[in-house]
């Protein structure tokens, strides 16, 4: 039953790693990235235009902000997990270090 979970979590990062190196490939992110530039460019544009023309321009509505909240319980859960699981191993490395401290001392 053990190994039959472990290839089951084996074959989830295999296909995880997979779709990552695919979007990679594909360009997504590239692609992603030059939208945000194009987005940039045509807001220099406008701020240009904007100071010909005499209009009042305030930094805010030039400024290209993308704060998307990806929070849900999932990500919390994995959070708190993933900080238990830090606090852990932190606190037996140091009982690890103290052990052979006294051992070599």
């Amino acid at each position: 039953m053990q190994k039959n979970i472990f290839w089951i979590i084996m074959f989830i990062f295999f296909i995880v790693f997979i779709s990552l190196f695919i979007a990679s490939k594909s360009g997504y992110y590239e692609y992603e990235n030059h939208n945000k530039k194009v987005f940039t460019e045509e807001k220099m544009k406008e701020f240009e235009n904007d100071l010909k023309e005499g209009k009042n321009v305030d930094i805010k509505n030039y400024i290209y902000e993308d704060n998307k909240n990806y929070e849900n319980k999932i990500t919390k859960i994995g959070n708190f997990i993933s900080n238990l699981l830090s606090n852990g191993i932190l606190k037996s490395v140091k009982i690890t270090t103290k052990v052979f401290e006294k051992l070599f001392n």
